[in-house]
């Protein structure tokens, strides 16, 4: 409750000023300008590493390699499946 009082009189006593008067638009807007420039620098540096990523030739032969990597696993679990009798569609292998 006191934080909210303080806050207020601060505001009511920064009003009275004024310059702060003439000027509460372009006050305003530079708060809004300085909120946005964390938001604006972070998504230009994500952007700028994801083309860093697609340009790299390693990058891209390390996620095909893990697909492959994947798929694999896939298979190996199919084949264990099925020499067991578990898993996946039994109705059709009948």
């Amino acid at each position: 409750m006191l934080w909210i009082a303080s806050l207020v009189y601060a505001g009511y006593l920064f009003g009275n000023i004024p310059w702060v008067k003439n000027n509460l638009t372009l006050i305003v807007f530079v708060i809004v300008v300085v909120s946005l420039i964390p938001a604006v620098t972070t998504f230009i540096q994500e952007r700028r590493s994801h083309r860093a990523d697609a340009r790299d030739p390693r990058r891209a032969s390390d996620a095909l390699r893990e697909l492959g990597r994947l798929a694999d696993v896939g298979r190996r679990r199919q084949r264990l499946e099925a020499r067991l009798g578990v898993g996946g569609n039994r109705a059709a292998r009948r």
